[in-house]
């Protein structure tokens, strides 16, 4: 078994030196891992609780449950021991609610419309020898280490390494106004050394170290490392 080494950062660097210092490892296809985004607040078991635990953290929520309360204590009470306020205050959190509700339904499904879009997974075994072969996965099932083929004008289905284009260029032109809000194309060059064949790296266990998540869309430094097994 031959093990490569390559190190990569934003401006690609192919020194294979000393292993550098950084704080992530990523193994091929990991279980653990998920491309699965979720921006729903709420669970359908917990949205009760957990709505009405929020809408109190409102002073004036608080205070006219107090209040509600202390209705209810004759002695003391100017409405004959009747909670007069209960009812407004359970409409207010009523309609609250409901709206809350509505607006994490919306959310849930365009999770779901997002998580279900289809980009393409390079296989590891294809069918024929020396051929690369794809197959339709859904976003969400994306795993870290896969290689997945972008097509022209496609989104980004996660955050990606650039290792090849099929066009045999090692560059490729991208539209980042989802991330910073800027129009303009920029470049990114392959972080693969040149004699790095895809369809081995495809074939091959993939480990890769990087560094841990940071603010800076603009750097990211790592080393990439392949398996060869002996024939």
């Amino acid at each position: 078994m031959i093990t490569n080494r390559a190190s990569f950062s934003s401006v690609p660097s192919f020194d294979g030196g000393d292993k550098p210092n950084f704080s992530c490892t990523a193994f091929v296809e990991d279980p653990e891992s998920t491309n699965k985004i979720r921006t729903q607040k709420y669970t359908w078991y917990l949205f009760v609780g957990q709505n009405l635990f929020e809408q109190f953290q409102a002073l004036a929520n608080v205070y006219f449950l107090v209040t509600a309360v202390l209705q209810c204590y004759k002695p003391i009470s100017v409405t004959f021991g009747k909670p007069t306020y209960l009812l407004p205050l359970s409409i207010v959190l009523s309609v609250s609610a409901v709206k809350d509700a509505w607006e994490d339904l919306r959310r849930s499904a365009a999770d779901r419309e997002e998580n279900e879009k289809r980009t393409r997974l390079v296989m590891r075994e294809p069918l024929e020898q020396n051929s690369v072969e794809t197959a339709d996965i859904a976003w969400q099932d994306v795993r870290v280490g896969q290689l997945l083929e972008v097509r022209d004008g496609e989104p980004v289905p996660a955050d990606l390494l650039l290792v090849g284009s099929l066009d045999g260029g090692r560059t490729a032109s991208l539209e980042t106004k989802s991330l910073d809000g800027e129009t303009n194309i920029k470049k990114k060059s392959c972080a693969l050394p040149s004699d790095w064949c895809l369809r081995d790296l495809a074939r091959n266990e993939i480990h890769v170290e990087y560094e841990s998540t940071s603010a800076n869309l603009y750097e990211f430094k790592g080393a990439l490392s392949r398996m060869l097994h002996d024939e």
